[in-house]
């Protein structure tokens, strides 16, 4: 989470004004810690701070509500647990906000179509910087149509149920867990864990993916991140690989 504070230009509503923000991951990538939003939002309401999320390591896999977690920007990329592809995503930005912030780098249907005077659109188009790739988009919706089926509250069900096993089996191993899970709130599909060494996270890392097993080696920790669609079957042969 960070807090920082920046002074306006002449170009935003308010000239001269002082805007705070509080930005913080809804799921950090390297641990899967998950934070409390509501908690968070009343840091941001307590100092009129925007409240800023990072949601490309929740949105698809938890249940998450702009309103009664008092989200005032929310930004997404669409490739992760939203089973988009690169170049895809959202921004969701909330009126208070709105009122905050000035279009930087407009594109074409940021504003109205008027050859004689700029007017943004009232809502949150007026950020959007260029052309969409639509053919990515229209890939996407196959994605969001399948998680909509399912239901995220049933797919973030199923994941806790996954990590569950894994982490039960990490114990087993005696491997060392990095992710927080003493606490369900704070947990998310994301387990990380060590092997004692970067030089033993990669061989394993490098193993695991010749036996069609792929997890995420990032810097002195190894990744595992099921989803809903990944079977009970198949963390046993992931664990089994490991012991």
């Amino acid at each position: 989470m960070s807090f920082c504070q920046r002074e306006s230009t002449g170009t935003t509503p308010f000239p001269g004004a002082v805007y705070r923000i509080r930005a913080s991951t809804a799921v950090r990538f390297d641990t899967g810690f998950r934070a409390d939003l509501k908690a968070i939002s009343k840091l941001a309401n307590d100092c009129d701070a925007l409240f800023v999320l990072d949601g490309i390591q929740c949105a698809g896999a938890h249940s998450t509500n702009v309103e009664q977690d008092g989200i005032d920007v929310l930004a997404c990329g669409g490739f992760k647990w939203l089973l988009g592809m690169a170049g895809t995503g959202f921004l969701y930005v909330n009126e208070r906000a709105r009122d905050r912030i000035s279009p930087v780098l407009p594109g074409m249907f940021a504003a109205k179509h008027d050859f004689k005077h700029l007017s943004y659109h009232d809502d949150a188009r007026q950020y959007e910087t260029g052309s969409l790739a639509y053919s990515l988009f229209h890939g996407w919706q196959a994605g969001l149509d399948l998680l909509q089926e399912v239901g995220v509250p049933k797919i973030q069900k199923r994941n806790l149920t996954l990590t569950d096993q894994i982490l039960s089996g990490l114990h087993a191993l005696n491997f060392r867990i990095l992710s927080p899970h003493d606490h369900p709130d704070e947990r998310s599909a994301i387990i990380s864990f060590t092997m004692g060494s970067s030089d033993a996270n990669k061989q394993c890392a490098e193993k695991l993916e010749a036996r069609g097993i792929l997890v995420s080696h990032r810097g002195d920790s190894l990744r595992v991140s099921p989803n809903f669609y990944n079977t009970a079957e198949e963390v046993d042969r992931f664990l089994d690989m490991l012991a």
